[in-house]
């Protein structure tokens, strides 16, 4: 398969392992089936490090963590014939903590990474930002009024 990519496929390719299933830079190199100095070049140059630090800390892939810790709780928890108050409480926040990031993005959220988003469209293709305001107004006020 590696042998069928180009070059820039290979890259994206690259980056994804390194970002997404946490391999090393050799991991990497590996199985791509490019040069190690390669994928540490492309590490560096594009801030890949920066690009999984972001991933890792995610809305997403944080509530996979709290929902893992909750899970291995509960089966800790029914396995004792008198739970550990500890236990229960960790229970608790974690339920709690991960309710909270469950919850949808209020309105002002919404309206900050879009207007953010519209800062940097406007640099590379202003008529495409021109057309874009008025679907993400059309948007937001769909949001306020639900």
């Amino acid at each position: 398969m590696t042998n069928e990519l180009n070059f820039n496929e290979r890259k994206e390719w690259a980056k994804l392992l390194y970002t997404t299933k946490d391999k090393s830079a050799k991991e990497v190199a590996l199985e791509v089936n490019i040069d190690e100095s390669q994928v540490r070049l492309w590490e560096t140059a594009e801030h890949w490090e920066s690009h999984k630090k972001y991933l890792h800390s995610s809305k997403a892939n944080r509530l996979e963590l709290l929902h893992d810790q909750i899970t291995k709780l509960h089966t800790k928890i029914k396995s004792e014939e008198t739970p550990n108050p500890k236990d229960m409480d960790l229970l608790v926040k974690y339920s709690t903590t991960a309710n909270e990031l469950e919850e949808p993005p209020c309105v002002s959220d919404i309206i900050d990474v879009f207007e953010s988003f519209i800062q940097w469209l406007r640099k590379k293709d202003q008529p495409l930002t021109k057309k874009l305001i008025v679907q993400l107004d059309a948007f937001v006020t769909q949001k306020i009024a639900a």
